[in-house]
């Protein structure tokens, strides 16, 4: 039997297929997120307390989402506030477990209306078959 000596990671990290509505808007104030323990802790670890910071990252956060960017965890210390405020709008599709992925997390935009677009490709498929 083989014995791995080397480095060896047993780090995880989750991909969130979150759903971008077509008319997504942007938050207005903070007051539209959720502010639970990890909100402040959030806002005083990574921002000093500084309300401001915290909401120019999240807005940054969802401006890339909404341009189809991904959003890393170790780029963005407001991504769990980001996720929890995408929670709350019922926008994560899907969480998938990455077992062994390098430990970061990350969300992945999916345009409503391209969802809309492959569904409709694929009754078309079905119904030709």
């Amino acid at each position: 039997m083989k014995i791995k000596s080397d480095f060896v990671t047993n780090s995880s990290s989750t991909s969130y297929l979150v759903i971008i509505p077509e008319n997504m808007k942007l938050i207005e104030s903070l007051d539209e997120l959720n502010h639970d323990s990890d909100y402040e802790e959030i806002l005083e670890d990574s921002f000093n307390g500084e309300t401001e910071e915290l909401f120019k990252e999240v807005t940054a956060n969802l401006q890339k989402l909404i341009a189809g960017e991904n959003i890393w965890l170790e780029d963005y210390p407001a991504f769990w506030v980001v996720l929890d405020y995408l929670r709350k709008k019922q926008c994560i599709f899907k969480e998938l477990d990455n077992s062994g992925g390098g430990g970061c997390d990350e969300m992945i935009p999916i345009r409503l209306e391209d969802v809309h677009k492959t569904l409709n490709r694929i009754q078309e498929h079905e119904i030709e078959n």
